[in-house]
């Protein structure tokens, strides 16, 4: 026979005023009805409780572990609307959404990040893997400025283009030159544009025929700053090819000047050369108007007279010492 103790078959509502054990398992044909505050306590402290206070819904992990939560599949973070708020796959990605819009993904390589990144605090300088690794860019949708990074260079960019650059040598170049002084981009009177040291072969010859050989071993270097450029020479004059005749031109300057005929170019020191007596100085006109890399020898009386000094002035035992300044085209 049977008894009522070991089999009870409630088929109506029933009320419990005091604790039910139950020792096996329970089965639930529909529902388990909890009111606000009511929880599910699991755990032999009840470390793991899950209940609703009236206004959050809470899984709580109560004990010393850690909470875990697996799946075999997929691990899916959604609201109940149907968006997805956070995505993970075993073996594979972990995907991030805002508006159900996918915005950040794990990646073996790394992350894509879909959108802007806004940084409000400080960059945190991390590795990038190996020499061979691609450069990366951060961009701004608003104004398409940018920077890039590669293992050769930091660039910096607006508007699309590249406008500064960060060489690997420690050199910083600006494509369109660097404005000193003012607070505004396009005041090209304080614009610096260009700078560049050199050298340069300085040539001499005679206005109608014959040239100077320019003894080996000379020394020519220049110096532009913007647009004006300083050159020296410290050379010997060695043999003549043809013959010597018309004004001795210098020629060879490493850039274009653009100016008037007779313009002021520079001072010359020479030694041992056939000038006539009572030379106070000897000075370099620009040799023609308009474009030219060329000048020619002026040699001083006094103030009032002055003549032009020809190719046949020059002889071997002869050496020049130059200093021109003018600006470039």
């Amino acid at each position: 026979m049977t008894r009522a103790k070991d089999i009870a078959n409630i088929i109506s509502d029933a009320n419990f005023g005091g604790t039910l054990d139950v020792t096996g398992e329970t089965t639930l044909a529909t529902h388990l009805n909890m009111g606000d505050g009511d929880k599910i306590k699991l755990g032999a402290s009840a470390d793991l409780q899950i209940y609703h206070d009236g206004t959050h819904s809470f899984i709580s992990d109560e004990g010393t572990g850690n909470l875990i939560i697996k799946g075999s599949n997929e691990l899916l973070l959604a609201t109940t609307a149907g968006q997805d708020i956070l995505k993970g796959t075993t073996g594979g990605d972990v995907k991030i959404y805002h508006n159900n819009a996918e915005k950040l993904a794990t990646a073996s390589t790394g992350v894509t990040v879909t959108g802007n990144v806004v940084i409000n605090g400080g960059v945190v300088k991390g590795e990038r893997g190996t020499a061979s690794a691609p450069p990366f860019t951060f961009s701004d949708d608003l104004d398409t400025g940018m920077f890039n990074i590669s293992n050769a260079h930091l660039g910096f960019a607006v508007g699309g283009s590249e406008r500064a650059r960060i060489h690997s040598n420690g050199v910083v170049s600006a494509s369109a030159g660097v404005a000193l002084g003012v607070g505004t981009a396009n005041t090209a009177s304080n614009v610096l544009d260009d700078y560049e040291e050199g050298t340069w072969t300085p040539t001499l010859s005679g206005a109608t025929s014959g040239t100077r050989v320019i003894s080996s071993g000379f020394k020519a270097v220049y110096t532009k700053v913007g647009n004006l450029v300083t050159a020296h020479m410290v050379a010997g004059i060695g043999g003549l090819t043809g013959s010597a005749s018309g004004g001795a031109r210098l020629g060879g300057l490493p850039f274009n000047y653009n100016g008037s005929n007779n313009e002021i170019m520079g001072k010359v020191h020479v030694t041992e050369v056939n000038l006539p007596a009572g030379i106070i100085d000897c000075t370099l006109l620009s040799a023609t108007s308009g474009t030219s890399n060329v000048c020619f020898f002026v040699n001083m009386f006094d103030d009032a007279n002055h003549g032009e000094l020809g190719l046949s002035a020059f002889d071997e035992n002869s050496s020049l010492r130059i200093v021109v300044t003018y600006h470039a085209v």
